[in-house]
């Protein structure tokens, strides 16, 4: 097992209770960053009680568009990702519980899934609970794919879904046999 450490376009870490943050365009690279550079192109890190609105991701790292960690009873409302991220869209980890996610369109999609809820964080091993997505839709019409951890199911409104089943044990295996690794017989990665 490998540690490697994530470079993000844009971060929002620690804290709460920001003013609310509107209108953002996060282009890396008309910013002059090179394909396959960054790893998620918007990080929320412990983000507490914050309204983020009016977003365009102009393209998703190697990872996501968007990576949710530890950040809990936020609104992120009408998002618009041109191309995702090369697995996905969004990731919700880490004990990112309660956020609703409002009027979200995704342009390409992901190689893997869109939406994946639950897996790994070496910083939380909270689950992501009570998390809602409200009017979320492919401009192609396809349904919104998600899989998730068992016991971190979401709930969807107003969005044609697709649950990934396999994907969803994969990831609940995965999540045990890390936390199995680190917590049990205490090793790192290497």
């Amino acid at each position: 097992m490998s540690t490697r450490h994530d470079r993000n376009f844009a971060s929002w870490d620690g804290g709460g209770d920001d003013p609310p943050l509107f209108d953002v365009r996060l282009d890396p690279i008309s910013k002059g960053w090179k394909v396959g550079t960054w790893s998620d192109t918007a990080k929320f890190f412990k983000r507490i009680n914050c309204y983020y609105a009016n977003f365009t991701i102009v393209r998703g790292g190697t990872e996501d568009a968007v990576d949710m960690t530890g950040s809990q009873d936020n609104l992120l409302s009408h998002f618009r990702i041109d191309m995702a991220g090369d697995q996905y869209v969004m990731t919700l980890k880490g004990g990112s519980c309660r956020n609703t996610f409002k009027d979200w369109t995704i342009g390409i999609p992901p190689k893997t899934v869109d939406i994946e809820i639950g897996n790994w964080s070496s910083s939380n091993f909270d689950r992501s609970i009570g998390n809602h997505f409200i009017n979320w839709k492919h401009l192609n019409g396809a349904p919104v794919t998600y899989c998730y951890r068992f016991g971190c199911k979401p709930t969807f409104k107003d969005t044609l879904t697709k649950h990934l089943w396999v994907r969803s044990i994969g990831i609940t295996v995965y999540w045990w046999s890390k936390y199995f690794w680190h917590v049990v017989l205490n090793r790192p990665d290497n």
